[in-house]
């Protein structure tokens, strides 16, 4: 549906720092606003690099950003995570959890999951499908990302502590070590910490638009090749987002029942 408004500034951000020589395809899409002046489409400005974010950038972002840091691309080296190449050789073995959360709607309580589905297999197998031409891989989504890291405290630390360098120090919160040890529930850890996790895809996956109200995210990309689109964010209400019980994450409406999309039903009071 196509919308005419009057210009405004622009605030959004896209953290993206490359490991290794892996290309980041990464290209950010506004929502064509109509320039009253010139009668033109007003095109997203470019990506640039910086070393570090500084507190101006994070409180007023003017425009996305790219950050290439030499000390976190290090740290993701030193660990043994710097390409799949290298994660096959230190973690081939660890098993990963694989698939999306698989989910009914309950229209008293909202999602109802079900993580009877989610597959089960060693990293090894997962990068061989992914770098097969032409074969199904699957999707490593928060699920397994996070239970990836839960698994190795002393990884997460240091990565944690990396990313950090790259924020102000207003934004730093010190990293807490879990009080008793992880017991390996992957299917409610997810839901409960999100400070760090692995995700990855085949060429085939496709995310849904979404909008996380959160302070900021930092995206760090291994191996492969990764769109991004962002639309500034003062235009969220363009694009169809709602939020089911989770007031912090709305998603496209694709995921409405039919009948509500259709205007045949009333929108539920906790959409």
């Amino acid at each position: 549906r196509a919308r005419t408004m009057a210009p405004r500034r622009r605030r959004w951000l896209l953290l993206v720092s490359p490991g290794g020589a892996a290309a980041v395809a990464a290209v950010a899409v506004a929502v064509a606003e109509q320039d009253a002046s010139a009668g033109a489409a007003r095109r997203p400005p470019p990506l640039e690099f910086v070393e570090k974010l500084t507190l101006q950038m994070v409180a007023h972002p003017q425009r996305p950003a790219r950050i290439r840091s030499a000390a976190l691309q290090r740290a993701f080296h030193d660990l043994g995570f710097a390409s799949f190449a290298d994660m096959r050789a230190n973690c081939g073995d660890a098993n990963i959890v694989l698939g999306e959360e698989n989910w009914q709607w309950n229209e008293d309580i909202g999602r109802v999951h079900n993580y009877t589905e989610n597959p089960v297999v060693t990293m090894a197998q997962y990068i061989d499908d992914l770098r097969a031409a032409g074969r199904t891989a699957g999707r490593l989504s928060a699920i397994g990302g996070v239970d990836f890291f839960k698994r190795r405290p002393k990884v997460l630390r240091t990565l944690v502590e990396a990313f950090q360098g790259l924020v102000p120090h207003y934004f730093r919160e010190p990293f807490a070590q879990d009080e008793k040890p992880y017991d390996g529930n992957w299917s409610q850890a997810w839901k409960e910490w999100s400070d760090l996790m692995l995700w990855a895809g085949d060429q085939s996956f496709v995310y849904t638009i979404h909008q996380d109200y959160v302070t900021g995210a930092l995206l760090y990309h291994i191996d492969g090749a990764k769109r991004i689109f962002l639309y500034p964010p003062e235009q969220h209400h363009m694009i169809y987002l709602y939020n089911d019980d989770n007031g912090e994450v709305f998603e496209a409406n694709s995921m409405v029942p039919l009948e509500i999309q259709k205007g045949e039903r009333e929108v539920p009071e906790h959409f």
